[in-house]
């Protein structure tokens, strides 16, 4: 709670976090306020800052009956998306990192993840099932493109002609078509694109600032229209908490049932 008398930082500009809280598993807590003693300067952006791990394994598994997958993988802890109601922002508090403004501006990169793909599934006791890949981050959040594991791990995938599923927000997915379509024609690949919201006021509120609604929905219908000579099945998913904005739902829903006519006439 901040001090009486004192009013909490302005947001920083370009983010969706209004805060930086430390992770619940600290032992202290700190909060940023203004004191007023400072000059009203503009607060300058806050930058992206990337590190980069070495993981000795990239195949999460799960045991959860809730979801229809047993294993997954992330390319990159943190998302720079940002989306205010992200659930993967607390992961960030096992690193000792607020699930705040650090989930999205201080992200971490796995570029040894393909090899360490390759080496998982070369095991003699490995059985291939679905891999889930944008469960927790963003595979095609905006460093994926200097980056591109999220590329090099469906090179591996396609090599072994094995199955995924993907979701995400980003139309970088787009760079990937070559890949998706030729593992898609197999049978192998399902691609899920998440669009918030058709609301330009609702998705201020709810989705990351580095995303455009409208370059979403481009890359849906870019989709759309090569599934019928790719076979990619695609999925166009609604996700948010509408129960948090209830004044908003209605129009919400509305908007969904208008975006999905559309895509019926494109297919």
């Amino acid at each position: 709670m901040a001090t009486p008398g004192r009013k909490p930082i302005a947001p920083a500009p370009g983010r969706a976090a209004r805060s930086n809280r430390v992770g619940r598993f600290e032992a202290q807590q700190r909060e940023v306020v203004d004191d007023g003693w400072d000059l009203a300067d503009d607060i300058p952006p806050l930058r992206t800052e990337v590190s980069t791990e070495r993981p000795r394994q990239v195949i999460t598994r799960n045991s959860s009956p809730d979801i229809s997958f047993d294993r997954s993988i992330n390319p990159y802890r943190g998302c720079e998306h940002g989306c205010i109601y992200c659930f993967a922002r607390p992961t960030h508090a096992f690193l000792g990192l607020s699930p705040g403004l650090d989930f999205e501006t201080r992200l971490i990169a796995r570029p040894e993840a393909p090899a360490v793909l390759e080496r998982e599934l070369r095991s003699k006791s490995y059985r291939p099932a679905t891999i889930a890949i944008g469960t927790n981050t963003d595979p095609y959040q905006p460093i994926e493109r200097e980056y591109r594991i999220m590329r090099r791990i469906l090179e591996v995938l396609l090599a072994y002609r094995h199955p995924v599923a993907v979701v995400t927000k980003g139309t970088l997915v787009e760079r990937d078509i070559d890949i998706l379509s030729e593992m898609a024609a197999q049978g192998l690949a399902r691609v899920g694109i998440s669009v918030t919201t058709l609301d330009p006021e609702l998705s201020r509120r709810m989705a990351g600032p580095s995303l455009t609604i409208w370059l979403c929905v481009a890359a849906v219908a870019v989709y759309v229209v090569w599934a019928a000579f790719a076979w990619i099945d695609e999925m166009v998913l609604r996700m948010g908490l509408e129960i948090a904005l209830p004044d908003r739902v209605r129009r919400y829903r509305e908007r969904i049932e208008a975006h999905r006519a559309a895509l019926d006439l494109l297919g």
